[in-house]
């Protein structure tokens, strides 16, 4: 008899651990949904429309960015509008399970004042940020109306420059 009230206290003991530790478990993991700051998106397109709707307005091309290093992902983006005249800006994507979110890195925006970038003047240095510690980028652009193959920088940098689509404007994603 004493032994079965001693495995049932035991057991009742043990059930009141388990419950216990299944609520924590449950706050714990609550909390930290409060503590992140990023909103994160089923789909890398609905990150991606948030970001650029968030960072400016008009016309936006997504550009050929980075491919996924450590969970992070740069895409620049080109705008045109009547307010910023035209410019860059490279929307850092994190992925984490299945979900994505834009993160906000310093990366910035580059932009021309109105009405637009001058012919032959890259923007210097563009814009530079990191992936991680170990990833940094810049993002070279200017305007060149003939199209050129290769363009040479200030410093005699040369780059082989991407064009965005029916515009003069190029840039160049590179590591830093």
């Amino acid at each position: 008899m004493k032994n079965k009230k001693l495995i049932i206290i035991l057991s009742l003991i043990l059930i009141i651990f388990i419950v216990c530790g299944l609520t924590f478990l449950f706050l714990e993991k609550g909390q930290e949904s409060k503590n992140d700051p990023l909103i994160w998106f089923s789909t890398e397109k609905a990150a991606i429309k948030s970001a650029i709707e968030e960072q400016t307005s008009g016309n936006s091309i997504l550009l050929k960015g980075t491919n996924y290093i450590n969970g992070k992902k740069a895409i620049p983006v080109y705008f045109k509008n009547k307010k910023d005249g035209e410019g860059f800006i490279v929307i850092v994507l994190e992925k984490k399970g299945g979900k994505y979110a834009t993160l906000l890195n310093g990366s910035g925006a580059a932009v021309s004042d109105p009405p637009g970038l001058s012919e032959g003047q890259e923007v210097v240095p563009g814009i530079i940020f990191k992936l991680d510690k170990k990833h940094r980028y810049i993002l070279y652009f200017g305007k060149n109306k003939n199209h050129s193959k290769s363009i040479t920088l200030k410093g005699n940098k040369k780059i082989v420059p991407l064009y965005v689509n029916n515009t003069d404007i190029y840039y160049r994603l590179e590591r830093y």
